[in-house]
């Protein structure tokens, strides 16, 4: 490899990242940036700097790579470049690495194994790669104003591309993929060099203009080009003899005024020539030399051939470059001014086309690929759809609408479920309108849930109400236990709660450790939401874990789903979880505990008041027979001791372990709690 001065400043960069320590061990490590700015190149370097440190390099090209190849302890670097999309994050890619978030999670705990990412910024930003959040806990963004390209460097690279390069005579050119732009300079020839750095592409249009007008032989290598902008810049050379090659060259050929019969030897030989320009030859696989060129060359046949294009590109071509409105639309496809120039906007009198060819591709078994599209954002896009959908016969709805899909997990999925996980409510109408049981058991992530629980679940609020219009069960639970107004809660979500109580949804059903709504609520001190179960008469003595006692020597699984409820309430009581002892176990305190306990253990002295009012058992114990009482004053709430005391509480009661109130309140030397249990004795011995 020669060393140029792009090649050094790029092991500078991968220096920088070791040195300051943004590659971290094990945590995955995003480089990103705009395409052309040298993502590819900075993960290699970086990756080629620790085998020099003695670390294996494993390129990945599948999530199973990971598991195939990794040994804990080994030194390990694992190399990922652009693998959850190019123009967005592909759905179906991070379905199969949410797979494997288990082992990434344990790989984060390996001092020996690296994982390093390349990222585009398009992908970066995209709503559906934030659900990878180990990919996004290190990053470094290569545009930033810390790492992009200083003036001093650029030139050094122009140099190093361009022989007699003369920054006297040149402006250096304020774009994100100035070494591409070196790059490409200096493999043309006979180009000015100011005209083409102030406007490379309107250079490069000129040329494959040439082309049209230089002759046949000239018009095949369009031809070529073309053939590769079907096929989403991934030509197979042992497809351009199939069947499908051979219809698609007879209209391009049509379109370009060639004879019909062109041989696929021709498309070779013109492949061939534009090697080393536009296209690269690798795994006899057809390429150009860098996706910003193809992305131009999409932009510029969709002029001549937008049709040919609806009709056989690739449906990765469809789904990423093709928009259905023009300028005005962007923001609803979450695009900045400036990001993609070269997005093919459709015309007006090819849209039906497209929408036939959207519908074609579902019908094929490609639902998820139709639901990820980028049109499918905009809601007037999705208006069009279903337009076009009902247009069509009575028995063809529904079975598009009931159609199921297999994914890579083997797992059957079908349109309401991709429907569900993106939020169309406008959709899940009209799958209901063809049909659709909107109350059938969904497959998710090889768990079984029902459609309200889903939208609860991820926060829909616009998807439930669509869906108790509908009329979904509002009650539905699976084998996971989980509930519509569980989720709704777990979301702290008190409009959605709503909602389903408008439904008479069960205020009391059980969840996971038999936690009701109103429990959870309490665990995670929703003033609020206690209220309004409250006061649709929610049970107040529902216990947890109310038919058999947690296991304080297996507590692993309990207290991972209590961090994921309420992490404050297990930082707060962080020490107790460290103890082998029984009797001072924070899970000897709530197993079996009723709202009134949980709120004593918080030391939530407003939702102890909210409770109290509703008139519960005032001194009902839980697994280990404690009350609140002695919950309140183990921990030394005073104010919480008082109120339980105005409400009669019975200080005589004694745990399993034989301990009272007062005994543990003057264990832990609380005084004031010590003052008011003696006041309330005596005033029991005067009574009596």
């Amino acid at each position: 490899m020669t060393l140029n001065y792009e090649t050094f400043i790029l092991i500078l960069l991968a220096d920088d990242l070791v040195t300051n320590n943004i590659i971290a061990d094990g945590i995955p490590d995003n480089i990103r940036g705009s395409p052309g700015v040298g993502k590819t190149a900075a993960l290699r370097h970086t990756a080629l700097f620790f085998a020099r440190e003695g670390y294996k390099i494993f390129p990945v090209t599948l999530p199973e790579d990971i598991r195939n190849y990794y040994k804990p302890g080994n030194k390990t670097i694992f190399v990922i470049d652009d693998l959850f999309g190019k123009s967005s994050a592909n759905k179906q890619y991070i379905n199969a690495w949410q797979q494997f978030n288990t082992l990434l999670e344990a790989m984060t705990k390996d001092s020996n194994c690296k994982i390093i990412v390349a990222c585009r910024l398009q992908v970066y930003r995209d709503e559906k790669f934030k659900t990878l959040h180990l990919f996004q806990t290190h990053e470094c963004n290569m545009v930033s104003e810390d790492l992009k390209l200083t003036k001093k460097e650029k030139i050094e690279i122009a140099k190093s591309h361009i022989e007699n390069f003369n920054i006297s005579l040149t402006m250096i050119p304020d774009v994100d993929f100035f070494p591409l732009l070196c790059q490409m300079y200096g493999e043309q020839s006979g180009m000015d060099i100011a005209n083409f750095f102030s406007q490379p592409f309107k250079v490069l249009r000129k040329e494959l203009d040439f082309f049209w007008i230089e002759g046949s032989k000239s018009k095949l290598k369009l031809c070529a080009l073309a053939l590769l902008v079907l096929h989403n810049n991934e030509l197979e050379e042992c497809n351009l003899t199939s069947a499908d090659v051979h219809d698609q060259l007879k209209e391009i050929c049509n379109i370009y005024k060639l004879p019909p019969g062109s041989k696929t030897h021709e498309i070779r030989d013109a492949l061939c020539t534009l090697k080393g320009t536009y296209v690269i030859e690798e795994n006899d696989q057809y390429k150009t030399k860098h996706d910003l060129i193809f992305h131009f060359i999409v932009h510029y046949f969709s002029e001549t051939m937008i049709g040919c294009m609806i009709k056989y590109s690739n449906i990765g071509l469809i789904h990423d470059r093709f928009l259905f409105y023009e300028e005005k639309e962007k923001r609803q496809f979450g695009r900045k001014d400036g990001e993609d120039d070269f997005v093919v906007f459709i015309p007006e009198n090819y849209r039906d086309s497209y929408l036939q060819r959207i519908v074609e591709d579902w019908r094929q078994g490609n639902v998820w690929n139709v639901f990820d599209n980028e049109n499918m954002k905009s809601f007037a896009f999705r208006q069009n759809m279903i337009q076009y959908l009902m247009r069509l016969e009575k028995l063809e709805q529904k079975q598009l609408a009931n159609k199921d899909i297999q994914i890579e997990t083997k797992e059957i999925y079908n349109p309401l479920c991709c429907c569900l996980y993106y939020g169309y409510a406008d959709i899940l109408n009209w799958l209901a309108s063809a049909g659709v049981d909107i109350n059938q058991c969904i497959s998710l992530n090889q768990s079984k849930f029902s459609p309200l629980t889903v939208a609860c679940t991820r926060n829909q609020t616009e998807m439930i109400v669509t869906l108790l219009k509908l009329g979904a069960y509002v009650d539905k639970t699976e084998i996971n236990n989980l509930s519509p107004i569980y989720c709704a809660c777990n979301n702290r979500s008190e409009s959605q709660v709503q909602l389903l109580l408008n439904k008479k949804a069960n205020i009391d059903i059980e969840g996971r450790y038999e936690v009701t709504p109103l429990l959870l609520a309490c665990l995670r001190s929703e003033r609020e939401t206690v209220r309004l179960f409250l006061m649709h008469k929610a049970d107040c003595n529902k216990r947890l874990c109310s038919r058999h006692v947690i296991d304080y020597k297996k507590q692993s699984d309990w207290l991972s789903w209590l961090k994921k409820v309420s992490p404050d309430f297990v930082i707060k009581y962080q020490q107790l979880f460290s103890r082998d002892d029984e009797e001072e176990s924070l899970f000897k305190f709530m197993s079996g505990s009723a709202p009134l306990h949980i709120a004593c253990i918080k030391g939530d002295e407003e939702i102890v008041d909210l409770l109290l009012k509703r008139k519960p058992e005032i001194d009902i114990i839980n697994h280990d027979e404690a009350t609140p009482l002695f919950i309140a004053s183990r921990f030394g709430f005073s104010n919480i001791v008082r109120l339980l005391l105005d409400e009669n509480a019975d200080t005589k009661i004694r745990t399993k372990g034989g301990k009272t109130s007062l005994s543990v309140a003057r264990k832990f030397g609380y005084t004031t709690v010590c003052k008011m249990l003696e006041g309330a004795i005596d005033k029991v011995h005067v009574n009596q």
